[in-house]
């Protein structure tokens, strides 16, 4: 099965079965377990995941929650909203990539 095709099938399993009840889901996918569903459905699949490139904005609030929080990804995703988790972390790290090879960055 070609991804498109398999992630169709995670689609089709998900709204049928839910996005809770994932060995469930994954009895019905060949090859796949429970956690690598999961996987690709929250960071991929999900309808409300932005895709978009990161604006000024969303930046701004990374970076604000960044220095009151630390690296509490899953507290940021509340605040950007179609953001995924992952998203956020991996946007964080190649911004403060960026940001060093300006020059020294104070860590919070």
């Amino acid at each position: 099965m070609h991804r498109s095709e398999e992630d169709e099938r995670l689609r089709q399993l998900v709204d049928e079965i839910g996005s809770k009840h994932w060995s469930r889901i994954a009895s019905a996918m060949n090859g796949r377990n429970g956690k690598q569903c999961r996987e690709r459905w929250i960071n991929h699949l999900k309808p409300d995941i932005s895709k978009e490139p990161w604006s000024k904005e969303e930046d701004d609030v990374l970076i604000r929650a960044y220095t009151e929080i630390g690296s509490k990804w899953s507290e940021m995703e509340k605040l950007l909203k179609g953001r995924t988790e992952n998203a956020i972390k991996n946007h964080w790290h190649s911004t403060l990539r960026k940001l060093q090879a300006l020059g020294p960055l104070d860590s919070p």
